[in-house]
């Protein structure tokens, strides 16, 4: 996932088989790294961003995952910046 420590820029998109496998309870618990799992969130928000999945689909997968989340710094990416971010500029108002 990750190229020479992070030292690299690119958009990526994650394809929609990887985005089913992530909505599964734990399933993002299974990547060891947690800079992975941090960049991983940080790639579907991008793709919120680009108009590629709704924001209620990465709040859906976060909460599959939380539970199991164990690392403060992805927690606190999570807590302080995916959620209210999603919330707050790309769910309908209708939705909360």
């Amino acid at each position: 996932m990750l190229n020479q420590e992070a030292h690299g820029y690119a958009k990526f998109v994650i394809d929609e088989l990887t985005l089913n496998e992530f909505a599964k309870p734990g399933q993002l618990s299974k990547i060891k790294s947690s800079l992975e799992r941090r960049q991983i969130y940080n790639m579907m928000f991008d793709m919120i961003k680009s108009g590629k999945i709704a924001g209620s689909r990465l709040l859906h997968i976060v909460l599959q995952n939380v539970e199991t989340e164990t690392a403060e710094d992805v927690m606190g990416d999570i807590l302080r910046f995916v959620i209210p971010q999603v919330i707050k500029k790309y769910l309908p108002e209708e939705s909360y």
